[in-house]
């Protein structure tokens, strides 16, 4: 919800002391009040006194309260009568600033959320915020430094990330009841923090569900009449089926298909999940016939379970079409590498390892040779 200062505009006859000029302010300047004063008290000490210095906000562990308009400026930053931390910004006070501990910590904490609010309003960011040390070189805000500066500007951060999030818009679905399948936690969406924590085979019904931030939530009946954004992680939790309700199975659009395992997947009974069969990245699943969504993951079963009649199936999104590699192209020899050279299989003279062809050939030149030699005898 957003923050409504308490009006306690400084009295327009004092504006002549305490905010005399007009002001478009461009910065945010944080200070420390060191002293105990309520946020109250702050404001109506520096309405009532004719000293010049003043403060646009005073803020303390309850509320924020407001005494200079915004469109005026103020005398805080030490900087001078023309200096850019007294003409160009909205001076804060933080209460309680002397002694610390928790009443400090609140009112540190009820200040990032409204020091977010105005730089949503001014569409600034949080480079916007300046500490009175920037414009003058004084130790202040003096708590805040100690406990550290990017520190405090980490939490106005936060607190802006909430407020420039998008609308989270619930979708009304029939109450139906799901169990945990790990241990999750209920999630404020807004600040990202867990409310409760569940361990696996949590049963609970859920009327809403919506995305945020890339994510998929379910809402609980409580939730929504209380109006909070609680959600648990749909990928947490699985619908419970009665057993003797029946999976609506249709044919695949497209007819039978043949796909492969993108990832470390399983076969389960989409009722229960109890896990029939394991895949390993590539392993090939064949004849997968008919297709069902059961809350909000589809799946594909195969022929051999739809004969057994059973609800056996893997979520369609762990898998891929499958597609058959393609042949290396076979490459032509030129004819010259098929005919072996005259001293194939001659290694260091062994002639045992010449090929039967040379012998042969060899054979035949000498037998002819000898056939010359007896016709010159005769």
């Amino acid at each position: 919800m957003p923050i409504t200062p308490v009006q306690q505009i400084c009295p327009s006859s004092k504006w002549n002391i305490k905010c005399p000029y007009t002001m478009v302010p461009e910065y945010i300047t944080v200070h420390n009040t060191a002293n105990q004063a309520s946020a109250l008290n702050e404001i109506t000490y520096m309405n009532n006194n004719n000293a010049q210095v003043s403060y646009h906000f005073a803020i303390d562990d309850k509320e924020v309260r407001q005494g200079i308009p915004t469109n005026r400026n103020a005398w805080h930053a030490g900087d001078g009568a023309n200096g850019k931390g007294n003409r160009k910004t909205i001076g804060i006070e933080i209460c309680y600033s002397k002694d610390g501990g928790t009443k400090f910590d609140r009112a540190e904490q009820l200040a990032a959320r409204f020091i977010a609010q105005l730089l949503k309003e001014y569409k600034w960011g949080v480079d916007r915020v300046k500490k009175h040390q920037d414009w003058s070189g004084k130790y202040c805000p003096h708590r805040t430094l100690d406990y550290g500066w990017q520190r405090f500007i980490n939490m106005i951060q936060k607190e802006l990330d909430i407020l420039t999030k998008p609308p989270i818009s619930w979708i009304d679905q029939p109450s139906k009841s799901y169990t945990t399948i790990t241990q999750t936690n209920l999630v404020n969406l807004e600040t990202g923090q867990p409310i409760r924590s569940y361990m696996a085979g949590v049963y609970m019904d859920f009327v809403q569900h919506c995305t945020y931030n890339g994510r998929a939530y379910y809402r609980t009946q409580y939730s929504k009449d209380k109006n909070v954004n609680n959600g648990v992680p749909i990928t947490d939790v699985t619908e419970v089926i009665p057993e003797n309700e029946k999976v609506k199975w249709t044919p695949i659009k497209g007819g039978p298909k043949k796909m492969v395992a993108l990832r470390d997947c399983v076969l389960l009974d989409v009722k229960t999940k109890a896990i029939k069969k394991t895949f390993n990245p590539g392993d090939i699943i064949e004849n997968l016939v008919d297709e069902a969504t059961v809350g909000l993951e589809h799946y594909y079963r195969t022929q051999y379970s739809k004969d057994q009649k059973k609800s056996y199936g893997i979520e369609v999104y762990q898998l891929a079409e499958y597609e058959p590699p393609k042949d290396e192209p076979k490459e032509d020899l030129p004819t010259e590498d098929l005919i072996p050279p005259i001293d194939a299989g001659v290694i260091d003279g062994d002639v045992e390892k010449i090929p039967n062809w040379f012998k042969m050939f060899v054979e035949a030149i000498i037998n002819f040779v000898k056939s010359l030699f007896k016709k010159e005898k005769k």
